[in-house]
């Protein structure tokens, strides 16, 4: 079972940083440059856009896992840390998306999409920023996977949470870049898991 998560891993977390980047263009589509003339369709609704972050998430949270059954062995307390606080996060993204778009389209009611909308892009970005930190870390000393893409992964979701905690995230020009660097590093780590053959790595060290 094991083998067989590392090994879908790789094209998850490809996929899933392609659609990081791809779910940015579609809310800048749909929320700046046509909000005028998206206003009103289906297109326009919030459920929408969330059709496109409950992939997102849980291909993100297949890479995760992939990424990091192939060096558990060389992670300590803090590298593991960072890998359940990255999947706990990528999980509620997911099911919060996903209780957006059914109450959404069921009840409709902006009051009740009020919690799983702060699950999804507050409580779970919170989670994932922190132990994306981490996970970037153990993975940067461990060295089994490319170190500047570990560097981005742990950067990109740092980096964004502080936009949205200093309140300046309402430009889709200062978020661009973080979106960016997160998105690539989960497609490079993915290349990387799905292209690498297996290779003693147990003289690292535990992180």
């Amino acid at each position: 079972m094991s083998s067989k998560l590392i090994r879908y891993g790789g094209p998850a977390a490809m996929l899933g940083g392609a659609l990081y980047i791809a779910t940015f263009g579609v809310v800048y589509l749909i929320y700046g440059l046509f909000a005028q003339q998206a206003r009103g369709t289906f297109f326009g609704d919030q459920e929408f856009v969330y059709l496109f972050y409950i992939p997102m998430y849980v291909l993100l949270l297949l890479g995760a896992v992939g990424l990091y059954l192939r060096q558990r062995s060389c992670f300590g307390l803090a590298g593991k840390a960072g890998f359940y606080l990255t999947a706990f996060g990528f999980s509620l993204g997911a099911i919060g998306s996903a209780s957006v778009v059914v109450i959404g389209l069921t009840a409709g009611d902006e009051a009740a999409l009020a919690a799983p909308t702060f699950v999804t892009h507050a409580l779970s970005h919170v989670l994932y920023a922190v132990g994306s930190v981490l996970l970037g870390i153990a993975t940067y000393r461990v060295s089994v996977f490319p170190k500047e893409a570990a560097v981005m992964m742990g950067a990109g979701p740092a980096w964004q949470l502080a936009l949205f905690v200093s309140g300046i995230n309402q430009s889709y020009l200062l978020l661009l870049p973080p979106f960016i660097i997160t998105a690539l590093a989960w497609m490079w780590l993915g290349y990387a898991l799905l292209s690498e053959r297996e290779s003693p790595v147990a003289s690292a060290p535990a992180v």
